[in-house]
């Protein structure tokens, strides 16, 4: 058996060496279409000398129909009420049918006898196949084929012993739980992260789902009485129910026998995310959550199992195609291999895990347990998984746990861990692993769900962060990472309608979000599409009333008039000025209002409006070479603010006078591939700056009297789609 399917417990005795495996790790995986035949592994080879890998394609609308499919979340337990949704339905059928068809165009290229289907995909736009030399090749110089990927095997990740903790001099002491965290409560893991005050609060994940991908599930074992539990099966082995390499309903995700080392490793997993006995004894994070297990490994020769990445995006597939149907709150993945120590985003797995996160789905993978200091393993080194490190009952670092400053998420509760095993239907055992870390955060999820059906994944991580117990890595470098607690993550009721946020999509639609003191969603609007228009600045007004300015391409620059409930009543067009971008539109408590544009030669004029909408006065300034001013803000004093971004990520914000005098400047950044959107300062002098990133992340600043950062809220990526005000 190749030692990469074996479970590794050998810390490097260099960095160079470490070094080297990583490198020569990312040149036979990397996603692109520069590898070559002869760098393809035994592993993913046979031997008719076929090699098994995962392409990339593009096709027309794909991207569009990916992003008008991720706009439909996840089904709430209120929303499921009413069935699924025709909408969503329609959406993803719109892209299963484009996907299919751009696979059909590259596929017809080849040679019959040249290629076999592995997996297609509905949601994602990839094909895994088998392919000879000759296929390989012409798919490498095929233009609507983007990336290439070996479709390697991932070992499973067998529990490793108990060997302590890490500290700086590379001591370690046997893990013992404190006195009020004894072996008589079997499972410390859900005290510690603070799930008994969540249930006693009435939060327990009831009504939503955790999926585990993983090696199947024990059902009838007593820690899942009572439960639903959906399954499906994907194995390239054809070692699914029936011989099958697909399988789909009940008893679909049974687990392989115990001659398989770790056979029961999802059940144990599936226990600590959403386990429950009946007496109380032991129970997993989200005790009343549902479970969606789906096994994705096969047998590649006895004791050993591993799960193809063809097969693993299979199963994510399979969930988002459940989003409609059940609700998700996350996804387990305790798997891995290969390490790395910086983000591994060209990845197969990345465009899945992104648009899960996009619908509201979280994904919580393990960062391995190979006692490395510098890297993670795969595909927890995707950038918007959540990376989740394995911590011990006295808040420190498991001495087996990979760590990594830059993507390493948080820690949690790993060293230990009770929870069902395969044995019987009244087995228990202690495992220790991350990949017992994982289920913590996914059961987490579940719970932060329930407590508020409609955050996104952003909110409910920024909550979990900024409440989490620091653990300080024992690495040597003094940093630490939070360990989950759940109440300083529960939120009350919200408090709808406090602010607003504008996104634009490239189509032509705005939607704007009703947000609460939180910065959680409540409640959306949609406008459009409206063709060559692009929504451009909205600012709610003391009377419930609102304006939308919006920039059209002939020039013109139409104002809209919104009522109370959201609707049009009325628009005023200016221009056209050539040359001339409408930036922002702000109405005063007097009932005047203020309009920015820009002008290419860097020129910006200020409009002074009075109460019908017509300009009454403008105010010029610059030109300041390499500035463009995005937004302009009055705020009640009468005094006002002006929001500069530099092409050198350089961002200045003017404070002005009443006469429109800038009376002094606040510099940030400069922050590569980030741009400043809008700045609002509110009445107690706290304000808010949004920000928007090249790869569809946005971030909102909450900033102190000072002008400082106080802490920040991340959303997205949501493809085709850019922030543009908040107010």
């Amino acid at each position: 058996m190749p030692t990469r399917l074996k479970n590794r417990r050998v810390l490097l005795a260099s960095s160079f060496v470490c070094c080297l495996i990583l490198i020569l790790a990312c040149a036979v995986w990397a996603g692109d279409k520069g590898i070559s035949w002869n760098s393809i592994p035994p592993e993913a080879s046979s031997n008719n000398d076929f090699a098994r890998i995962i392409i990339g394609i593009d096709g027309q609308n794909i991207a569009e129909l990916s992003a008008d499919s991720s706009k439909h979340q996840v089904i709430t337990p209120e929303e499921s009420k009413n069935g699924p949704q025709t909408d969503a339905i329609n959406a993803d059928m719109a892209l299963e049918n484009a996907i299919g068809q751009a696979a059909d165009l590259v596929l017809f290229a080849l040679d019959q006898s040249d290629y076999k289907i592995i997996r297609r995909y509905s949601a994602f736009p990839f094909i895994a196949i088998s392919v000879n030399q000759k296929a390989f090749e012409a798919l490498k110089v095929n233009p609507e084929v983007i990336s290439i990927e070996i479709d390697m095997p991932v070992p499973l990740p067998l529990p490793v012993p108990d060997d302590g903790s890490k500290d700086a001099t590379g001591a370690s002491f046997l893990d013992a739980p404190k006195a009020e965290e004894t072996l008589a409560n079997l499972n410390w893991g859900p005290s510690k992260i603070g799930a008994d005050i969540a249930w006693a609060g009435g939060y327990t994940g009831a009504g939503w789902y955790v999926a585990i991908l993983d090696t199947g599930i024990r059902r009838t074992h007593e820690f899942f009485a009572g439960k639903t539990i959906v399954e499906a099966c994907f194995s390239s082995e054809a070692n699914c129910p029936g011989g099958t390499t697909s399988s789909i309903g009940p008893g679909s995700a049974v687990h392989y026998s115990s001659t398989y080392s770790g056979y029961d490793h999802g059940t144990h997993v599936s226990g600590i995310a959403a386990g429950w006995k009946s007496d109380g004894s032991v129970a997993g994070v989200a005790k009343n959550s549902n479970i969606i297990a789906i096994q994705v490994f096969s047998k590649l020769g006895s004791p050993y199992i591993a799960a193809y990445y063809s097969d693993i995006l299979a199963g994510l597939n399979h969930v988002y195609s459940l989003r409609n149907t059940y609700s998700i709150a996350a996804i387990n993945m305790s798997l891995g291999d290969s390490t790395y120590t910086s983000a591994c985003d060209w990845h197969s797995l990345k465009p899945a895990i992104d648009s899960l996160r996009n619908v509201g789905i979280a994904t919580a993978i393990g960062t391995g347990s190979d006692g490395y200091c510098a890297g993670i393993s795969a595909p927890s080194c995707i950038s918007s998984s959540i990376a989740v490190s394995s911590s011990h009952s006295l808040d420190q670092e498991s001495k087996f746990n990979n760590w990594s400053s830059t993507l390493t998420t948080l820690f949690a509760p790993g060293t230990l861990i009770c929870s069902s095993t395969g044995d019987s239907d009244t087995s228990y055992s202690y495992w220790n692993g991350t990949s017992m870390a994982a289920p913590h955060v996914t059961g987490t999820w579940a719970i932060l769900r329930q407590n508020r059906p409609n955050d996104s994944v952003s909110t409910i991580l920024n909550r979990v962060l900024s409440g989490g117990v620091a653990i300080v890595t024992g690495c040597g470098s003094g940093l630490s990472k939070p360990r989950v607690y759940i109440p300083n993550a529960l939120l009350s009721t919200p408090t709808p309608g406090v602010s607003t946020l504008l996104w634009a999509e490239t189509t032509g639609r705005a939607s704007i979000w009703t947000m609460d003191a939180d910065g959680s969603k409540t409640s959306e609007m949609l406008y459009g599409p409206y063709a060559d228009w692009t929504a451009k600045s909205y600012h709610k007004n003391s009377d419930g009333t609102a304006n939308m300015l919006w920039g059209r391409t002939d020039g013109y620059v139409p104002l809209w008039m919104i009522d109370a409930s959201g609707n049009p009543t009325s628009t005023s067009y200016y221009g056209p000025y050539p040359d001339w971008t409408a930036k922002s539109y702000h109405r005063n408590s007097d009932g005047t209002a203020n309009m920015l544009w820009g002008r290419i030669d860097g020129y910006v004029s200020l409009w002074s409006m009075g109460v019908s909408g017509n300009p009454t006065s403008m105010s010029y300034y610059g030109p300041y070479p390499g500035w463009t001013a995005t937004c302009y803000h009055g705020n009640n004093d009468g005094t006002a603010n002006m929001l500069w971004g530099r092409i050198d990520g350089y961002v200045s914000l003017w404070m002005m006078d009443a006469t429109g005098n800038p009376t002094s400047m606040s510099y940030y950044g400069p922050y590569p591939d980030w741009t400043a959107k809008s700045y609002h300062r509110n009445s107690d002098g706290t304000a808010n700056m949004l920000w928007g990133r090249i790869d569809g992340y946005v971030s909102l600043w909450n900033m102190d009297v000072s002008g400082n950062k106080a802490s920040e809220m991340l959303y997205g990526p949501y493809d085709g789609w850019t922030a543009q005000d908040y107010d």
